[in-house]
């Protein structure tokens, strides 16, 4: 399942007091936005799929949703680079590189902690495994009734 987000990336930089907190000129703050893509899902080499038993019930062991690889940035989505700072002060590339780090960082982490996505995801890859073993039963010419078990 790929869910997107709206990301927004800061930069943010007090910069040094001078003359006892009277100048200071080379402060900055600086943010930009984009949209990304983060992949939930299952790990399938973590599902166990079990042979029908006598009454035609195949037990299907799946584990919890997470995030699968790194978020994807939209290249086509960043904005500008608002910024405002002292006069001593540069953007550099370097200042954007750690602030889209640390925006993909969250990015990840936000949709790791939304339970009702993680919820969603397991139950959509839940039925895709359900109707791959409804599917080979009834080529088969079995009737299978499926029972998912949560991974330990």
């Amino acid at each position: 399942m790929n869910c997107t987000y709206h990301n927004v990336a800061e930069i943010r930089d007090d910069g040094t007091d001078y003359f006892f907190g009277a100048i200071n000129l080379d402060w900055k703050k600086a943010w930009f936005e984009y949209d990304g893509t983060v992949q939930l899902g299952i790990d399938a080499s973590k599902v166990k799929i079990g042979n029908p038993d006598e009454n035609g019930r195949v037990t299907i062991t799946v584990p919890p949703a997470q995030v699968l690889g790194q978020p994807d940035a939209n290249e086509d989505s960043f904005s500008d680079v608002w910024y405002d700072k002292g006069w001593l002060a540069n953007i550099t590339t370097l200042d954007q590189s750690k602030a889209y780090e640390a925006a993909q960082a969250n990015m990840r982490e936000t949709a790791e902690n939304d339970q009702t996505l993680m919820n969603t995801a397991r139950e959509r890859a839940k039925t895709m495994l359900g109707q791959y073993v409804t599917k080979v039963g009834e080529k088969l010419g079995q009737s299978y009734e499926v029972v998912f078990v949560d991974a330990e």
